[in-house]
Protein backbone atom coordinates (compact mmCIF):
# COMPACT_ATOMS: atom_id res chain seq x y z
CA UNK A 1 0.00 0.00 0.00
CA UNK A 2 0.93 3.48 -0.88
CA UNK A 3 0.47 5.79 1.50
CA UNK A 4 0.39 9.38 -0.44
CA UNK A 5 2.36 12.54 1.23
CA UNK A 6 0.20 14.87 3.39
CA UNK A 7 -3.50 12.68 3.82
CA UNK A 8 -3.88 10.36 6.92
CA UNK A 9 -4.82 6.94 6.35
CA UNK A 10 -8.17 6.32 8.12
CA UNK A 11 -8.80 2.57 8.93
CA UNK A 12 -12.26 0.82 10.85
CA UNK A 13 -11.40 -1.55 13.10
CA UNK A 14 -13.71 -3.49 15.38
CA UNK A 15 -12.80 -2.49 19.06
CA UNK A 16 -12.69 -5.54 20.51
CA UNK A 17 -11.24 -7.93 18.43
CA UNK A 18 -8.75 -5.31 16.79
CA UNK A 19 -9.57 -6.41 13.37
CA UNK A 20 -9.07 -3.92 10.49
CA UNK A 21 -11.88 -4.11 8.65
CA UNK A 22 -11.03 -1.98 5.90
CA UNK A 23 -9.00 1.15 4.99
CA UNK A 24 -11.66 3.81 3.85
CA UNK A 25 -10.37 6.43 1.18
CA UNK A 26 -12.02 9.60 3.28
CA UNK A 27 -12.62 10.28 7.14
CA UNK A 28 -16.28 11.04 6.17
CA UNK A 29 -16.48 7.55 4.52
CA UNK A 30 -14.50 5.93 7.91
CA UNK A 31 -17.16 7.73 10.25
CA UNK A 32 -20.31 6.67 7.85
CA UNK A 33 -18.93 3.02 7.91
CA UNK A 34 -18.93 3.02 11.53
CA UNK A 35 -22.58 3.92 11.51
CA UNK A 36 -23.26 0.64 10.30
CA UNK A 37 -20.98 -1.76 12.18
CA UNK A 38 -21.25 -2.67 15.83
CA UNK A 39 -18.46 -2.38 17.99
CA UNK A 40 -16.00 -0.32 14.85
CA UNK A 41 -14.09 2.87 15.26
CA UNK A 42 -11.62 5.12 13.05
CA UNK A 43 -7.99 5.08 13.30
CA UNK A 44 -6.31 7.74 11.71
CA UNK A 45 -2.80 7.42 11.22
CA UNK A 46 -0.66 10.52 10.47
CA UNK A 47 1.42 9.98 6.40
CA UNK A 48 2.82 13.68 6.33
CA UNK A 49 5.66 12.60 8.28
CA UNK A 50 8.28 10.18 5.94
CA UNK A 51 8.83 7.35 9.09
CA UNK A 52 5.94 7.10 9.71
CA UNK A 53 4.75 7.20 5.97
CA UNK A 54 7.33 4.58 4.83
CA UNK A 55 6.03 2.43 7.77
CA UNK A 56 2.98 2.02 6.84
CA UNK A 57 3.43 1.23 3.19
CA UNK A 58 4.61 -2.07 4.54
CA UNK A 59 0.84 -3.16 4.86
CA UNK A 60 -1.62 -4.09 2.54
CA UNK A 61 -4.85 -3.25 4.21
CA UNK A 62 -7.28 -3.83 0.96
CA UNK A 63 -5.48 -7.32 0.99
CA UNK A 64 -4.27 -9.19 4.22
CA UNK A 65 -5.93 -9.51 7.29
CA UNK A 66 -4.82 -7.28 9.93
CA UNK A 67 -4.68 -7.01 13.91
CA UNK A 68 -3.70 -3.67 15.10
CA UNK A 69 -1.68 -2.94 18.03
CA UNK A 70 -0.90 0.20 20.17
CA UNK A 71 1.57 1.14 22.53
CA UNK A 72 3.27 4.40 23.86
CA UNK A 73 6.67 3.04 23.07
CA UNK A 74 6.47 1.92 19.52
CA UNK A 75 3.03 3.25 18.59
CA UNK A 76 0.61 1.38 16.05
CA UNK A 77 1.59 -1.53 14.75
CA UNK A 78 -0.35 -4.20 12.65
CA UNK A 79 0.28 -8.13 12.91
CA UNK A 80 -1.31 -10.42 10.72
CA UNK A 81 -4.79 -11.32 12.37
CA UNK A 82 -4.13 -14.73 14.27
CA UNK A 83 -5.40 -17.43 12.54
CA UNK A 84 -7.01 -19.45 15.11
CA UNK A 85 -9.26 -16.63 16.12
CA UNK A 86 -10.49 -16.07 12.65
CA UNK A 87 -14.26 -17.29 12.26
CA UNK A 88 -16.64 -18.03 9.77
CA UNK A 89 -18.70 -14.51 11.10
CA UNK A 90 -15.49 -12.22 11.70
CA UNK A 91 -14.52 -13.17 8.03
CA UNK A 92 -18.35 -12.39 6.88
CA UNK A 93 -17.88 -8.84 8.52
CA UNK A 94 -15.12 -7.96 6.82
CA UNK A 95 -15.99 -8.56 3.44
CA UNK A 96 -19.09 -6.91 3.90
CA UNK A 97 -17.29 -4.32 5.22
CA UNK A 98 -14.82 -4.02 2.15
CA UNK A 99 -18.07 -3.67 0.13
CA UNK A 100 -19.55 -1.14 2.26
CA UNK A 101 -16.48 1.10 1.75
CA UNK A 102 -16.71 0.90 -1.89
CA UNK A 103 -19.77 2.02 -2.18
CA UNK A 104 -19.99 4.67 0.19
CA UNK A 105 -17.53 6.35 -1.61
CA UNK A 106 -19.35 5.74 -4.69
CA UNK A 107 -22.09 7.54 -3.14
CA UNK A 108 -20.03 10.22 -1.55
CA UNK A 109 -18.43 10.85 -4.94
CA UNK A 110 -21.42 10.75 -7.09
CA UNK A 111 -23.02 13.82 -4.17
CA UNK A 112 -20.13 15.31 -4.66
CA UNK A 113 -19.50 15.57 -8.60
CA UNK A 114 -24.03 16.52 -8.62
CA UNK A 115 -23.24 19.35 -6.58
CA UNK A 116 -20.35 20.33 -9.18
CA UNK A 117 -23.24 20.30 -11.70
CA UNK A 118 -24.55 23.57 -10.40
CA UNK A 119 -21.42 25.12 -8.93
CA UNK A 120 -20.60 28.46 -9.80
CA UNK A 121 -16.84 30.77 -8.46
CA UNK A 122 -17.76 32.14 -5.34
CA UNK A 123 -14.53 33.79 -3.18
CA UNK A 124 -14.12 32.83 0.61
CA UNK A 125 -16.37 33.22 3.10
CA UNK A 126 -18.62 35.53 0.83
CA UNK A 127 -22.00 33.63 1.25
CA UNK A 128 -22.09 33.81 5.01
CA UNK A 129 -21.02 37.63 3.72
CA UNK A 130 -24.25 37.88 1.72
CA UNK A 131 -26.40 36.40 4.40
CA UNK A 132 -25.27 39.03 7.22
CA UNK A 133 -25.64 41.74 4.98
CA UNK A 134 -29.22 40.69 2.90
CA UNK A 135 -30.52 40.61 6.67
CA UNK A 136 -30.06 44.25 7.07
CA UNK A 137 -32.17 44.67 4.19
CA UNK A 138 -35.92 46.09 3.44
CA UNK A 139 -36.70 45.48 0.08
CA UNK A 140 -39.88 47.01 0.58
CA UNK A 141 -38.67 49.79 2.20
CA UNK A 142 -36.09 50.84 -0.60
CA UNK A 143 -33.24 50.10 2.64
CA UNK A 144 -30.37 48.36 1.30
CA UNK A 145 -27.21 47.34 3.07
CA UNK A 146 -24.31 49.67 1.41
CA UNK A 147 -22.54 46.40 -0.14
CA UNK A 148 -25.50 45.20 -1.74
CA UNK A 149 -25.93 49.14 -3.67
CA UNK A 150 -22.31 48.80 -4.45
CA UNK A 151 -23.03 45.56 -6.35
CA UNK A 152 -25.49 47.11 -8.28
CA UNK A 153 -23.63 49.82 -9.27
CA UNK A 154 -21.12 47.88 -10.04
CA UNK A 155 -23.58 45.55 -12.05
CA UNK A 156 -25.73 48.34 -13.52
CA UNK A 157 -28.98 47.09 -11.95
CA UNK A 158 -31.08 48.53 -9.21
CA UNK A 159 -30.36 47.70 -5.81
CA UNK A 160 -33.77 45.75 -5.21
CA UNK A 161 -32.79 43.88 -8.50
CA UNK A 162 -29.35 43.19 -6.88
CA UNK A 163 -31.33 42.01 -3.80
CA UNK A 164 -33.23 39.47 -5.47
CA UNK A 165 -30.54 38.23 -7.76
CA UNK A 166 -28.27 37.97 -4.75
CA UNK A 167 -31.47 36.69 -2.54
CA UNK A 168 -32.01 33.98 -5.13
CA UNK A 169 -28.16 32.62 -5.64
CA UNK A 170 -28.17 31.84 -1.93
CA UNK A 171 -31.34 29.97 -1.55
CA UNK A 172 -30.96 28.27 -4.50
CA UNK A 173 -27.77 27.24 -3.78
CA UNK A 174 -28.34 26.65 -0.49
CA UNK A 175 -31.32 24.43 -2.17
CA UNK A 176 -29.43 22.02 -4.00
CA UNK A 177 -26.92 21.46 -1.07
CA UNK A 178 -29.34 20.87 1.50
CA UNK A 179 -31.19 18.26 -1.24
CA UNK A 180 -27.76 16.68 -2.03
CA UNK A 181 -27.24 16.30 1.73
CA UNK A 182 -30.04 14.90 2.53
CA UNK A 183 -29.89 12.03 -0.86
CA UNK A 184 -26.25 11.04 0.81
CA UNK A 185 -27.65 10.61 4.31
CA UNK A 186 -30.43 8.43 3.55
CA UNK A 187 -28.35 6.30 0.81
CA UNK A 188 -25.91 5.78 3.52
CA UNK A 189 -27.97 4.29 5.54
CA UNK A 190 -29.42 2.17 3.56
CA UNK A 191 -25.38 0.97 1.88
CA UNK A 192 -24.91 0.58 5.76
CA UNK A 193 -27.87 -2.16 5.91
CA UNK A 194 -26.77 -3.97 2.66
CA UNK A 195 -25.04 -7.54 2.90
CA UNK A 196 -25.23 -8.91 -0.44
CA UNK A 197 -23.63 -7.45 -3.85
CA UNK A 198 -27.55 -7.79 -5.16
CA UNK A 199 -28.47 -5.27 -2.42
CA UNK A 200 -25.72 -2.53 -2.77
CA UNK A 201 -26.99 -2.29 -6.71
CA UNK A 202 -30.29 -2.47 -5.87
CA UNK A 203 -29.93 0.87 -3.48
CA UNK A 204 -27.67 2.60 -6.24
CA UNK A 205 -30.16 2.03 -8.94
CA UNK A 206 -32.03 3.77 -6.29
CA UNK A 207 -30.16 6.62 -5.63
CA UNK A 208 -29.57 7.33 -8.95
CA UNK A 209 -33.31 7.28 -9.62
CA UNK A 210 -33.64 9.85 -7.17
CA UNK A 211 -31.01 12.19 -8.06
CA UNK A 212 -31.04 12.32 -11.90
CA UNK A 213 -35.36 11.54 -12.53
CA UNK A 214 -37.13 12.94 -9.39
CA UNK A 215 -37.00 16.52 -8.10
CA UNK A 216 -38.22 15.59 -4.74
CA UNK A 217 -36.37 13.91 -1.97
Amino acid sequence: MNASGGEAIYLVVDWETRLVYARAPSASVATAMTLGILNSQVLALPADISHLKDKWDEYDFGRDLYRFEYTSAAGYRFPEFPKERLHEDLLRKHEVASKRCRYLHRLETYCRNHLALTAEWVPDNLSAFLHDELRTCDPAGGVFARSIQEYAELSAIEPAAAYQELQLKLTSSGLVSLRTYALQQKYMMKLNACQAEQDFEGVFAEFFEAVYHKAAI
